[in-house]
């Protein structure tokens, strides 16, 4: 499945991999099993894929981010949930509700924000800088990198997609999805009815059509960030991936040859998806986590 996700990374976000990608993928692994798209053996591994797209890749995205803000609480050494609440407040800037980014008022992606106290981003000289370094985004994209690979490769990043603009697009997404729950200091994920317009999933935090003013019209989610991302340099790329590598090094520690997968490292965790046939809808339960324990 790694060639999958990586095959994904260089799409944009929320892209659903196509059959002809499906065949190719499998008959270059499997050459003397190969298949068509009449074949009955390709739909069982057309399921296959999608269903592990949605429960594991996808949803890699969301427990990363979750693991994420609470490693950065510890990283912080905030220790009270009052400390945790004004965290999430500050990172989250005005624009706290992830389904209305505002792609200039997100504090948590740049890397300055965590420098010399997250307390001092309020202030009105901060200057912003290290776009979309911030650790709580290379967190969550370092389990990009994991599923994309194998634990053994950890000094070289030469396999990935050096330009992994979906990947980074959902990171962004997740770790938004995550802190949007997170106003009071704890992590509260949405059950029960009316949780589907909240989750993460396609259906909320991809472009979508809405009817406005009598016309049809896209509602911009995740291509907001493509002006910004389009006009990275190599050297801004090589930054984010070298970053994100250096997470991904750090959660091996100890590890033998454990994968860093999200999804069996938080614990007390249980997923529940949608039974959308393309994997479309996925949401991400978790019992609530004192970072402090």
């Amino acid at each position: 499945m790694n060639l999958v996700y990586e095959y994904l990374s260089g799409c944009n976000a929320w892209t659903v991999i196509p059959d002809k990608e499906i065949i190719c993928i499998w008959n270059e692994i499997f050459p003397e099993y190969e298949i068509n798209d009449g074949d009955p053996t390709f739909k069982t591994v057309d399921f296959l894929v999608h269903h592990d797209v949605n429960n594991n890749w996808i949803k890699g995205f969301s427990a990363a981010a979750f693991k994420a803000l609470n490693d950065v609480w510890k990283a912080q050494k905030l220790n009270t949930q009052e400390e945790w609440a004004e965290f999430v407040s500050t990172m989250l800037g005005v624009a706290a509700d992830p389904l209305k980014t505002c792609v200039k008022a997100l504090p948590f992606i740049f890397s300055s924000t965590y420098e010399g106290g997250w307390s001092q981003v309020p202030k009105e000289d901060h200057v912003f800088e290290g776009i979309f370094l911030g650790p709580l985004v290379l967190r969550t994209l370092a389990n990009h990198l994991d599923l994309a690979d194998n634990p053994l490769s950890l000094e070289s990043s030469a396999q990935y997609n050096h330009k992994p603009k979906g990947v980074l697009v959902m990171s962004i997404q997740a770790v938004q999805c995550i802190l949007s729950f997170s106003h009071t200091g704890i992590i509260e994920l949405p059950k029960g009815q009316g949780k589907e317009s909240t989750e993460f999933s396609s259906k909320n935090f991809k472009d979508f059509p809405e009817c406005k003013d009598g016309k049809i019209v896209m509602k911009r989610h995740s291509t907001l960030w493509d002006a910004r991302i389009d006009i990275m340099t190599d050297s801004d790329w090589e930054a984010i991936i070298d970053g994100a590598m250096e997470y991904r090094k750090s959660q091996h520690k100890g590890k033998g040859k454990n994968k860093l997968n999200a999804e069996v490292m938080v614990e007390d965790t249980i997923f529940d998806s949608g039974d959308d046939d393309n994997g479309d809808s996925t949401l991400l339960y978790m019992d609530v986590v004192d970072p402090s324990s």
